[in-house]
């Protein structure tokens, strides 16, 4: 993976933002008026995003040290597992770690 520049970071933690905030695994509605603002899984984007940018040959040869991350990362901010982590996994390999779009 080349070295990603800040501009390419920031774009990146966002998509991540996004997937979170899809599949909404807390049910906080993120962006939507009188429920959770836009950036509620900031923090963990950015958590899954560096591990992801620390980690990739390890996660793109076995998924579930990544669904393990996630996890651990919802169970120290949550409390609980992620709802629909295989699926966010799914949508995460897609946007990051497919090897064919991600040269």
């Amino acid at each position: 993976m080349r070295r990603a520049n800040r501009t390419d970071k920031k774009d990146a933690l966002i998509e991540m933002r996004n997937i979170l905030n899809i599949f909404d695994p807390e049910n906080l509605s993120p962006g939507v008026p009188n429920c959770a603002p836009i950036n509620e899984y900031e923090s963990e984007a950015g958590q899954i995003l560096s591990f992801i940018l620390n980690n990739r040959e390890k996660i793109v040869d076995n998924k579930q040290i990544l669904i393990e991350k996630i996890n651990e990362i919802w169970k120290e901010e949550f409390g609980n597992s992620s709802k629909n982590v295989e699926e966010i996994v799914e949508h995460i390999f897609v946007q990051f770690l497919n090897p064919k779009t991600n040269q």
